[in-house]
This record gives C-alpha cells, structure tokens and sequence, in this order.
C-alpha cells in the first residue's frame, strides 16, 4: 500500500487530512487475486498498531482502489480490521441493515443537508470509530465531509471563550421520536428502533440506566431529554493529542432537527437551561465549512475515521446513492504490525 494524494486533502499541523491510501503497483505478487485480498492482507498483518497509529496522526484514512463495493465485502473487510462492533442503539436516524455489520447511513430525503456532528455524541455512549463505503455513488453531490474537530474548538475558542466553557459546561439534548420509523425525516428513527423493543417499559428502564427523563404523547411519540453531556472534550489516552474538540451534535441539531415533532433551536439547551446564540451556531456552521474535506465518492471506496477527533456530515446529491456505515470500539485482536521503512510503503 502507499499513501496517493487527491485534489481535496487539506494540511493541519503539518500532516495530511485524511490520509488516502492505494494499492501499489510495485508490489510484487503475495499470492492474493485481487484487491480486496490484497488489503485484507495488509490489514491482517497491520491491524491494529500500525492502523490505530495512522488513526491518531491523521484523524481519517480514505481507502481508495480497492474495490470493496458490496456490503458483504464490506462487512467483512471491517471484520478484517479486528475492532469491536458498536451497535446502533440510541442514534436518531432511520437506517436499513445491509449486512451484520453495515447499515445504510441517513436515509433522509436526498435534497437535506446533514450537517456536521460527532456520531452519536447527543447520547452518552457512542463508537470510537466510524466506517463509511460507497457501494453507489449519486450523479452529482452526496459527498461526506469531513473535518478535525480541534481545528473547530481551537478557531472558536479564540473568538469565544466564554462559548466554549458553557459548551463544556454540558447541554441536553431533547428529542421527540415517534413510534415507528419516519423516513421523511432526517431524525425519524422511531422508539421501537432506538431501543430495539416493543416494550414500553423496557424503554423506561433502558431511559433510566441512561440518566435519561422520558415522556410518552398521546400520538404513541416519545419525547426524551438527555443528561448533560460536555459539548467540548478533551482528546486524551495512550498516544493522543490532549487537544480540546469540539465533542458535540450542537451544529447539526440546532440546524437539522426540524421536523413535525421537533425544532432544532430549542431541540438543545445548555446545562443551565439557557438556549444557544443562533449566530454563534451560524459561525460554527461557516468554520466548519471552510475546515471541510470533501472528496467525491467513488464504488468500492471506504474511509475509517476516529470518531473522537473528527467530524463528518453529508452534502445533498442528486441520482441514486448509496453510502453504507459500520460503528466499532476499540480494537479487539493484536496483531504484528509491518511496515517498509524508507520506501513511502505502508
């Protein structure tokens, strides 16, 4: 494998976001057939020293050229990565499960912005890795930008310190969700599917182990309100920066979750049930853009990034699209790592 470079990379610190890595034409024959194979060996032999420490530089690794264009094959090249799987409880869109690791990512009608966001970070357990993977590319937009959540927190921080403290301070995060799936809406994923159950006393009980406070409407919906979760985290553990993120859905929920059960402005609040300052969300919003790395899906494509320190959103696009997603925790198998020093190998 060798690090290749495309048109959308951006440079923050000195290091390359993402970093794109393609099949080497140099390589001489190990034996595999194709290119899936060719990757699951690398990954076999790198995973997870050599993968967690590319993660942790990079914050993203786009994987391109290796046709890995179904979700079978996608589901198990993540297998192949060896990391635990993250189940998708608690999240707030309607999704299709494709595979046992691949689901679709949000299915909200093709002309919505998704905007920018942590995955799952309105709820208090979320995946430390997220996979995305093009098995169809739309004709025109549909791409999933990405950015380095400490470049957002470190810009606004500067103009806005006292933002940043309340933000850190906590919000709650408050969402009516209806009985059953709402695929009109990009937040529509319904209790049934959330909590995986019918029941509605499990809900309570799962709402409970949570710190959750629920209430149940008189058209079936529930509506939940989040414990205080830090809105500004630091990125600590063995190997990381200790940089301050910008740890949140603020952006995406005071902007994206509207529908005809819920209104994004007052969707979140701080931890002292104050609302937040639509132009600072305005300006968060244009920070983002101008941190974001947009690259065009291509089938076959995947990109692996750490959840931890980098955000991701989705463009409206037009024609057919569909772009799968895998949650993982941390990695669950030791491998050797290798690596050709000297020769721009991976």
């Amino acid at each position: 494998m060798v690090p290749i470079h495309i048109p959308e990379q951006k440079i923050f610190d000195g290091i390359e976001f993402p970093l794109v890595l393609g099949p080497n034409p140099k390589t001489k024959n190990t034996g595999a057939t194709t290119k899936q194979e060719t990757l699951k060996e690398w990954v076999q032999a790198a995973t997870p020293e050599v993968v967690d420490a590319l993660l942790l530089k990079h914050g993203a690794i786009l994987f391109k050229d290796f046709q890995v264009d179904t979700p079978e094959r996608f589901n198990n090249m993540v297998e192949e990565f060896g990391f635990d799987n993250f189940p998708y409880v608690g999240g707030a869109a309607v999704r299709r499960q494709l595979a046992p690791r691949v689901f679709t990512t949000n299915e909200s009608p093709p002309s919505e912005k998704i905007p920018f966001h942590h995955e799952m970070a309105q709820v208090p357990s979320f995946p430390a890795k997220v996979f995305f993977q093009c098995d169809t590319p739309p004709e025109t937009g549909g791409e999933t930008p990405i950015l380095p959540s400490w470049e957002v927190c470190a810009r606004l921080e500067a103009k806005h310190p006292a933002f940043i403290r309340k933000l850190a301070d906590g919000v709650r995060y408050v969402r009516v969700m209806p009985e059953e799936d709402d695929p009109s809406s990009a937040i529509g994923r319904g209790w049934k599917s959330t909590y995986a159950t019918q029941d509605r006393a499990e809900v309570e009980v799962r709402l409970r182990s949570l710190n959750y406070t629920g209430e149940w409407l008189g058209d079936g919906s529930l509506r939940t309100i989040s414990p205080v979760l830090s809105a500004v985290r630091q990125d600590v553990g063995e190997g990381r920066s200790g940089r301050k993120t910008f740890f949140n859905s603020v952006v995406a929920v005071f902007t994206g979750w509207n529908d005809s059960r819920n209104k994004g402005e007052r969707a979140i609040q701080f931890a002292d049930g104050s609302y937040l300052d639509p132009t600072l969300i305005a300006e968060a919003g244009s920070i983002m853009e101008e941190l974001a790395v947009a690259f065009p899906w291509k089938r076959g494509d995947f990109v692996l990034i750490d959840n931890h320190t980098v955000m991701h959103s989705r463009r409206p696009f037009t024609g057919k699209r569909l772009v799968t997603a895998s949650l993982a925790k941390a990695a669950r198998v030791i491998r050797s790592a290798v690596s050709v020093e000297g020769s721009g190998e991976l």
